[in-house]
Order: C-alpha cells, then sequence, then structure tokens
C-alpha cells in the first residue's frame, strides 16, 4: 500500500520509548522520596528531590522530540495518501471515475484517516511501550497488588471490541454521506443561477440542508458510541485505584511494603491502565477508518507497475471496429454498424449520426475512457485491450465540446506546462483566430479565472491549439467546433485537413464532410 517505515516514524518510536521510561522512573522517584520523608532523612529528601526535577527535565525535552517528529510523520502520511489519491485518479482509466467522490476523499478523507489511524498507530505504539515498561516496574514494588491490577487494568482492552464493527459501519457511513453532501454542494454551487431562476429554490435548499443534517446525525450516532465505550473504559480506572488503595493499604498495615511503595504503584498504575486505555481505544479507531485508507489507496502500485510495463511509444498505422456494442449504465445499449471505418493513418474522417447514435462514446470507447462493450477494437491490428492506458494517450489527443480551461495563466493552460516550439504556438493562434485576444506573450500570462472574458468558441480554440502542441499522430474532435463561427470553423478545418502526418477523426453535425476522406455513418441498428 504504501511505506510507512520512515526517519520520522523511527524517531517518533524512540522517542516513545524514552518518554515512556523517563514517565516510569519519575514514579519510581517518588518512592524514594516519599520513603526519605517517612524516615525523616533530609538528605535522602533533598538528593531524591534534585533528582526527580532533572528527570522531569530530561522527560519534557523528549516529549517535544517524539512531538515534534510525530507531527511530520503523521503530516508526511498525510501526503501519501494524497498522493496515493492523486495516482489512483489518474490511472483509473478515463472520464467515468465518481469525481465527487475524489473530492470527497481529498478534502474529508485524508483528515480523518491522519486522525484516526496515523495518530492512533503512534498512540498503540506508544502503549505498548508503557505497558511493558509499567509491569516491569509493579511488580518490583509488590507482587500482590500487582497482580490484582494488571486484572482489572486488562479489562478494557475487551470493550472496544464488542463496539469495534458499529464503528466501523458509522465511519464509513459518515464518509459516504459526507461525499453525497459534498456532490449536492458542488451542484447547488455550479448551478445557483439555474436555481434562483427556477419555481423550486427552496426545493433545492431543503435537499442540501437535510443532506447537511445527515452528516451530522451519523456523527452524533458516532460520537455517543464512542462516548459510551470511553465511559466503560473510564470506569476500571477508578476500580483500579480502589483496588490499589485496598490491597496496597492491607499491605502496608501488615508492614509487607512501605507507603512510598504503595504510592509508586498508584503513580505507576496511570501509566499501566492509562496505556492499555490508549491501546485499547487506538485499535478501535484503527479498525473504524482501515476501510477508508485501503478505498483510498485501491491498487494504486499495481496499477502504476502495469503502466510502466508498457511502451508508450508507438506509432499508429491503422483502426479497426467491428460488431461493437456498448453496454449503458442504465441497461439499454448503444449498437455499432457492423464495420466502423476502416481508418487508415494520416486520413482525415468525418463522424456523423443522429442524437444517441454513440458518436462521443465512439471516441471515448477508443480512447480508454469506457470499458464496458463488446466487439472487436483493433489498433494496428492488435486488439485495444493488449495496449495500456497511456500508450492509447500518448498516441491519440481529444478534444471535448466543452475543453477545461485550468485556474492558470493562459499560457499554462495552452501548452499544459510543456516545453513547446513559440513560433508554432503563435502560428497556431494567427490561424486560429485569436491574435485579437493574445496579442502578445503577456497576454498569454493572464490568468483564466472568474470572471475571465472568453467566449465559448475562444474556449475551443484554445483546446485545439494545445492538443496540436501535444503533437500526436491522432486527433480527435468530439463537436470541437460547435460554439466557433462558420467562416474561423471553415478555416481552421482546411488547416487540419493540409495537415498531412494527422490522422484525424472529428464527430459532427455540421460539417458537410467536404475535404474529408471518409464520411462514417452511425446510424444504430
Amino acid at each position: 500500500m504504501m511505506h510507512l517505515k520512515n526517519r520520522y516514524y523511527y524517531i517518533t518510536l524512540v522517542s516513545l520509548f524514552l518518554v515512556s521510561s523517563m514517565n516510569i522512573l519519575f514514579s519510581l522517584m517518588i518512592k524514594f522520596l516519599v520513603d526519605s520523608l517517612m524516615n525523616q532523612s533530609i538528605s535522602d529528601f533533598i538528593l531524591y528531590l534534585i533528582l526527580l526535577v532533572f528527570s522531569m527535565i530530561i522527560l519534557l525535552f523528549f516529549e517535544f522530540v517524539q512531538q515534534f517528529f510525530s507531527k511530520k510523520f503523521i503530516n508526511q502520511m498525510g501526503e501519501e495518501v494524497h498522493k496515493g489519491i492523486v495516482d489512483s485518479l489518474i490511472l483509473d482509466n478515463g472520464g467515468a471515475q465518481d469525481k465527487m467522490g475524489y473530492l470527497s476523499s481529498i478534502s474529508n478523507d485524508i483528515e480523518t484517516v491522519k486522525e484516526l489511524y496515523f495518530e492512533n498507530q503512534l498512540t498503540v505504539a506508544q502503549g505498548i511501550f508503557s505497558l511493558i515498561l509499567s509491569i516491569f516496574a509493579i511488580f518490583s514494588l509488590d507482587f500482590l497488588t500487582a497482580i490484582f491490577v494488571l486484572i482489572f487494568s486488562f479489562l478494557p482492552i475487551v470493550i472496544p471490541y464488542i463496539f469495534s464493527k458499529k464503528l466501523t459501519s458509522l465511519q464509513n457511513n459518515i464518509s459516504e454521506t459526507k461525499a453525497e453532501y459534498t456532490g449536492t454542494l458542488t451542484d447547488f454551487l455550479e448551478g445557483l443561477t439555474i436555481i434562483k431562476n427556477s419555481k423550486s429554490v427552496t426545493k433545492f435548499r431543503e435537499i442540501l440542508l437535510e443532506r447537511y443534517t445527515q452528516v451530522s446525525r451519523r456523527i452524533e450516532a458516532r460520537n455517543s458510541l464512542s462516548a459510551f465505550g470511553n465511559t466503560l473504559i473510564g470506569l476500571t480506572f477508578y476500580a483500579t485505584t480502589v483496588f490499589i488503595l485496598g490491597i496496597g493499604g492491607w499491605q502496608v498495615l501488615n508492614g509487607a511494603v512501605t507507603v512510598g511503595s504503595i504510592v509508586a504503584i498508584y503513580s505507576i498504575s496511570s501509566e499501566l491502565v492509562s496505556p492499555i486505555n490508549q491501546i485499547a481505544a487506538g485499535i478501535g479507531d484503527m479498525n473504524s477508518s482501515k476501510d477508508i485508507l485501503h478505498g483510498l489507496m485501491r491498487n494504486v502500485a499495481l496499477k502504476q507497475d502495469e503502466e510502466l510495463l508498457k511502451d508508450k511509444d508507438i506509432k499508429f498505422f491503422g483502426l479497426t471496429i467491428k460488431n461493437l456494442i456498448f453496454k449503458v449504465n442504465d441497461g439499454t445499449n448503444i449498437t455499432y454498424p457492423e464495420n466502423v471505418g476502416p481508418i487508415e493513418h494520416h486520413k482525415k474522417y468525418l463522424i456523423k449520426g443522429k442524437n444517441g447514435s454513440g458518436k462521443s462514446t465512439l471516441l471515448e470507447i477508443v480512447i480508454k475512457n469506457k470499458e464496458s462493450y463488446s466487439g472487436l477494437i483493433e489498433i494496428n491490428g492488435k486488439p485495444l485491450e493488449t495496449y495500456g492506458f497511456y500508450q492509447i494517450q500518448h498516441l491519440i489527443a481529444y478534444v471535448p465540446q466543452k475543453p477545461y480551461l485550468f485556474h492558470d495563466t493562459y499560457f499554462n493552460n495552452i501548452t499544459l506546462y510543456q516545453t513547446v516550439n513559440e513560433e508554432y504556438l503563435w502560428s497556431l493562434i494567427d490561424i486560429f483566430g485569436l491574435r485579437d485576444r493574445f496579442p502578445d506573450r503577456e497576454s498569454l500570462e493572464e490568468s483564466y479565472g472568474k470572471g475571465s472574458d472568453l467566449s465559448g468558441g475562444q474556449v475551443q480554440k484554445i483546446g485545439i491549439i494545445r492538443a496540436l502542441l501535444q503533437e500526436k499522430q491522432v486527433l480527435f474532435l468530439d463537436e470541437s467546433f460547435s460554439a466557433i463561427d462558420r467562416q474561423s470553423s471553415q478555416s481552421i478545418q482546411e488547416y487540419l485537413l493540409s495537415m498531412n502526418e494527422l490522422t484525424l477523426l472529428h464527430v459532427s453535425h455540421q460539417d458537410s464532410g467536404l475535404g474529408y476522406d471518409g464520411i462514417i455513418k452511425l446510424d444504430n441498428k
């Protein structure tokens, strides 16, 4: 899944061990201090008081080191989880991902996993160190009292397992409900203009408020169950205190142990009970968040390995599509003609068909954005399945009807952070009629964002330009001229049709097909 063992992790573990050791030593110092008072030895009292202060300073130093590096470790794990989410998003084939689910993961689940899994991982480690050291220390002071303390102290380990399954279910419900709320909120914000203009504005408001209320109710349910479990765990602490005072006091009255020993046992018992509580509660929280962590990191390494094994540099010689049927999520099918194409390299094709005939879907299948199909798709005579996702992405440039522009400079939006031939870039800007909007390099350094003055046609032009700058062998255009005026559309298409080394598939309702090498008509059977 990911490498949890790093230098911050090991430094934190060493610091936790030293903090636990100093806590026990501090408690043992109290024994000698109390016994010196009972013996009325001023010199011993001053000596142990000085040692107590000295051990306290060392304890605080190790405590600072432990907290400093534990935060570094937890934050680094948060970065690893975030990296895993991004890698999953990139390596998942195509555009059918649940984007709202990823948004929820990034905004909500990372912090949940950091708090409930990685932080508790360190808490459990600290509890184990303190538990082992406390057992040795308490047995060295009085065997009989130690037996009773241990029996009561280990009861909290059972309690979290009673609630573990229910807490895990509640935590998963919280994550799912947050994802639903995030999706509803995103829809609400993006569609706010439509919502305000509709007669259903009150209904949209009610739905949004109800989704948030559902999140709150599930969090309340988890917190209530957790509070009940923690109360039962706390009960064992008070019971242990009563046993120490009762049995230990009886031992003092019988002369078996000193008063200092009982005081030290009482002090160390907190180092015994507390770690058991930490271990029990920590294991419960880790189990409740484990499913979320595994969901965030699903098969990233495996996908990366599969992609790295494939050679991305392949040459395109032809595309064949036969007996293709695409299975739509609603249970219906899109059935294509028995033969689509063949598509030859360096040729230009116009794809036409009625609404619902699967024109856009066909392009997305070929670029591996959609996979639920039957039939034969071959590139260079080899089945599409034999090619890796990124092999196809390096081969084919795809421009959707509504290209997305990032909140960045226009230059970065056009180049996608790649080094490009700027002379070629400016020639494309001229050919596509964007020189009035971008007269110089300074204008390209302006940032795109809310309030930007680009028209829909200008956005489509930028989408096609940046696809051409990728210099791929095949170009797919999906209604990419729908917002461009007729004159500009004609001149741009003439340029594309003149590119001898480019294979072009253009989905369009408007164009007649003049100048194309072939017209592919998609009429459902």
